[in-house]
């Protein structure tokens, strides 16, 4: 009877730490949310406010970028280095060059407490022009 009871217990603490652990991550707003190109070229055409981070090397952006970008590469992030994304409250519209990078970006931002991070995935998918 005691070995049911200590299995209940240690089941129910680990259903109990679960929805927990759960209910933090929806509280602290950890997640970003995938869209497509079109769909990050419309909200750049709104002139909203909206940060484009492209998040490959310096040289990669200095290769050829989307207007209006800035470069904060995944290392940096990665590091913690986002003095260059100072508002957490900010639109982030992230790009790389295939959407790998982009995604482990958006997520590590989205860790960080940042409220409107976008993965819109590689600039190679990018019909709307580049500048350099």
């Amino acid at each position: 009877m005691s070995k049911i009871l200590i299995i209940t217990l240690i089941l129910l603490v680990v259903v109990v730490g679960i929805a927990w652990s759960t209910q933090q991550s929806k509280q602290s707003g950890n997640t970003y949310k995938k869209i497509s190109a079109k769909d990050a070229y419309a909200m750049m055409q709104q002139n909203n406010g909206a940060v484009i981070v492209d998040v490959r090397t310096p040289s990669e952006f200095a290769s050829g970028r989307i207007k209006n970008s800035i470069n904060v590469p995944l290392q940096s992030i990665q590091a913690g280095d986002v003095s260059l994304l100072p508002n957490k409250n900010a639109t982030l519209l992230v790009y790389c060059r295939s959407g790998n990078r982009s995604a482990q970006a958006s997520k590590i931002l989205a860790d960080m407490g940042y409220t409107g991070v976008y993965d819109f995935g590689g600039i190679i998918n990018w019909t709307y022009g580049t500048v350099r």
